[in-house]
């Protein structure tokens, strides 16, 4: 591998990183409630825990 394909590379990872980034915040501001029941199925915590985890 060359640098240009390894920075290349690096580079979609980091916009890939970003995409998820991105996803993660809208869906826990947009969707908290529903993403809070829905983790809450399988991990019973309170609603402040569940946020400080978040």
């Amino acid at each position: 591998m060359t640098a240009q394909e390894i920075r290349r590379f690096l580079g979609f990872c980091t916009l890939l990183n970003y995409a998820i980034l991105i996803v993660w915040f809208a869906l826990f501001t947009l969707g908290h409630s529903f993403i809070y029941r829905l983790h809450t199925t399988w991990f019973p915590m309170s609603e402040e825990a569940y946020s400080q985890v978040n």
